[in-house]
């Protein structure tokens, strides 16, 4: 705990540092609240990675759909 869930950012607006930005600013907000560490699932390759998100396993979801399970300590 806590995972971070439904990170989107629309076909216009990708490639400008949103997501990047919304991703430090889940980690700041987690920390805010006293957690040392954010996990989310994904089925996105090398995008999380490039964040400094550590791959931890691979899950699967409710559609059984596999999912890689990733990690990084708060900020």
């Amino acid at each position: 705990m806590p995972w971070l869930a439904c990170l989107y950012v629309t076909e216009p607006y990708r490639n400008k540092g949103i997501a990047t930005r919304l991703l430090n600013h889940g980690l700041k907000e987690a920390k805010r609240r006293g957690f040392r560490r954010l996990y989310l699932s994904t089925d996105l390759v090398n995008f999380y990675e490039k964040n400094g998100w550590k791959h931890i396993c691979n899950g699967y979801n409710v559609f059984n759909k596999e999912l890689r399970i990733y990690s990084k300590d708060t900020l």
